[in-house]
Order: structure tokens, then C-alpha cells, then sequence
């Protein structure tokens, strides 16, 4: 069963973090990131490392998603702090010029205001930018140029959020793993792979499956059909 916590950063930001104990033999930690101000928004995906400290080691990369500007990524490690009633994390290396010093459950958080697009979002190429789904969140994707494809999908009344992390596939589909945030953002912790194929425009999305990630491979519902691209 997955963990999520809502974190303040030592930038101003608003974490939303996941930590699965056991996702497929490891144990991850995901987060979604965004600056109050809309300046910056960021998903993270990594692995828990084990140590014989009391503290755990966190190594993963992260992409810059355009709820805020498109212009870092890179790679982060971390040092995880887990004691009775707060949770830490330290940031130990990183590149991309990543901002975040450190994050703390121990203060109080104040949400960032409304998340629906306001015209300014980046983007291209490929899929990068904000699409709407067919049940109303927005997905904030972005594309890069190797081919991976990350996004952030809210509604706007953080009812509800994941984050995804995938690729193009030689058929075109894209193809990756969904996380729900679960916790404050809906209450679900669902996970799965999810497969999207966007049309030759990438003006718009349809749904071609979604399985649970560690289930056997059932078939699992999701909430959108079909998405459009948001242009303003």
C-alpha cells in the first residue's frame, strides 16, 4: 500500500509525494512539484535505496512540466528522513539546475491557487503542452526529444491527480506508468500502465488500455476516454 505526503520546500514549493514500499520487488518515490506562483512545475520519478544508516538514499530524474516553463530536467539524489512524525528529504546532488534544497512534512502548507491553463503554458514539439481529458482534468505533458513523455494530470479542484512517466513506441502509442497521488488529491492510490495513441497533429489523444502494474495485468479502468489539445 502506497504512502503519499504533502511537503513544503525549502524553494516555496507544494509537494505532492508517493512512496510505494514495494513496486514490483523495489520501492519508489514519485513526486509532483509545483511553485505557488505557477513559475515552475516539475514531476520526479526514482528509487528508494536502502542503506544501514537511518536514513535512505532517493536516486531518480526530473522533468520541468509546462503548468509552469519546459527548461530543466536532470538527474537528483536525496537522503529520505523518516522519523515518528515528519518526513525529510534532502537534496544530495542534482543537475539540470534543480532548485530545491530540501523538504519537510513538519510545516504548514499552503495550496497553490487554481491549476487550469491560462494561455501562457509552453509548447511543442511533439506533445508538449496542456490537453484536456474527456472527464475534465488537465494533463500537463511534456515530450522530449529522445522520445520520453512525462505529465502531470489535476483536476482543478485537486480532487484528483497522477503523474505519469512513458514512452514512444514504434507503432506511435505512447506507452508508460501512471501514479495516482492519492491522499488529500482524491484518495486513490491506483497504479498502472497506460497506453495513449495520439493522432499525427498532436492535437488529441485517444485511450488504447490500461492495466494494474501488479496484478497479474487485469484491466483497469481509467478515467478518460479521449483528450484535446488546449489551445487558447
Amino acid at each position: 500500500m502506497s504512502t503519499t505526503f504533502e511537503m513544503l520546500g525549502s524553494d516555496g514549493g507544494h509537494y505532492w509525494v508517493r512512496d510505494d514500499p514495494d513496486d514490483g520487488g523495489n520501492r519508489s518515490l514519485t513526486w509532483f512539484g509545483i511553485a505557488p506562483d505557477r513559475a515552475w512545475a516539475h514531476v520526479f520519478w526514482g528509487i528508494v535505496v536502502t542503506t544501514d544508516r537511518a536514513t535512505d538514499d532517493v536516486r531518480g530524474s526530473w522533468w520541468d512540466v509546462p503548468l509552469g516553463g519546459v527548461g530543466g530536467s536532470g538527474d537528483l539524489s536525496l537522503v529520505l528522513d523518516q522519523q515518528a512524525d515528519v518526513t525529510r528529504l534532502t537534496v544530495t546532488d542534482r543537475t539540470g539546475g534543480f532548485g530545491l534544497s530540501s523538504m519537510s512534512t513538519e510545516q504548514p502548507i499552503v495550496r497553490p491557487g487554481a491549476v487550469a491553463p491560462t494561455g501562457a503554458e509552453a509548447t511543442g514539439p511533439g506533445l508538449t503542452g496542456v490537453f484536456q481529458g474527456s472527464s475534465g482534468g488537465y494533463y500537463y505533458i511534456r515530450e522530449m526529444s529522445n522520445g520520453e513523455v512525462v505529465w502531470c494530470a489535476l483536476r482543478t479542484d485537486y480532487t484528483a491527480a497522477h503523474v505519469f512517466k512513458g514512452a514512444r513506441q514504434s507503432n506511435g502509442t505512447v506507452t508508460g506508468v501512471y501514479r495516482d497521488l492519492g491522499g488529500s488529491l482524491g484518495g486513490t492510490d491506483w497504479s498502472g500502465v497506460l497506453s495513449v495513441q495520439p493522432d499525427a497533429a498532436h492535437s488529441a489523444m485517444t485511450f488504447v488500455s490500461a492495466v494494474g502494474e501488479h496484478d497479474g495485468g487485469a484491466p483497469r479502468e481509467f478515467g478518460d476516454a479521449t483528450w484535446a489539445r488546449v489551445t487558447t
